[in-house]
């Protein structure tokens, strides 16, 4: 029952939070009636910050992404989990794509991407990374990938330490497989 924190009680009333879910119950007696309302509000779904996060746009790569590593970066169209295109990384060695949005120090921010398995052997990752100004890198949170044979949503989440001033969505296919990755988000946490 961990999940479920109270965060308030009034006369008559009881409030609380489940899941991000905010509830109440209500009770009212009257002349040999009893009523109880039950309110629940789904928590609003936090902003992507992220440009095309399901590589559907650009010309020659997804535009809005960069890329580093020497493994193979294919922009697929078909075998995508939604739209028609996906990225699959990996091959022979190393490859990454990212994108860095301004952070904010204190900040909680969380990266969800959607992986399936293509072929091989090992694994891939997902990062949230913070940066300085300069680009350098302070603190990175990672969440291991290991061949998913469905789309499976793999996420890592962190606090922006002193410092930041960017954070850092990646997605890693290691050499030796090859992963689809589709439907990134990077999103600043309430």
């Amino acid at each position: 029952m961990s999940a479920v924190s109270q965060v308030c009680r009034r006369p008559m009333a009881t409030c609380w939070s489940l899941g991000g879910w905010a509830c109440t119950v209500r009770a009212w007696a009257g002349i040999g009636v009893l009523a109880i309302v039950t309110a629940c509000a789904s928590p609003a779904a936090a902003a992507n910050l992220l440009t095309n996060p399901s590589f559907e746009s650009g010309t020659v790569q997804p535009s809005s992404w960069n890329t580093w590593g020497d493994g193979d970066f294919v922009w697929q169209t078909g075998g995508a989990r939604t739209g028609s295109k996906c990225m699959n990384l990996g091959g022979p060695d190393l490859a990454l794509m990212y994108q860095r949005v301004p952070g904010v120090p204190g900040s909680t921010y969380a990266v969800h991407a959607w992986a399936r398995y293509d072929s091989g052997a090992g694994d891939g990752e997902i990062k949230l990374e913070f940066h300085d100004g300069s680009e350098t890198k302070i603190i990175e949170y990672r969440q291991i990938v290991h061949l998913p044979s469905d789309w499976t949503e793999y996420t890592v989440a962190g606090v922006a330490p002193a410092g930041t001033v960017y954070a850092t969505a990646t997605v890693v296919g290691f050499g030796g497989s090859t992963l689809l990755f589709d439907d990134v988000s990077l999103s600043e946490q309430a």
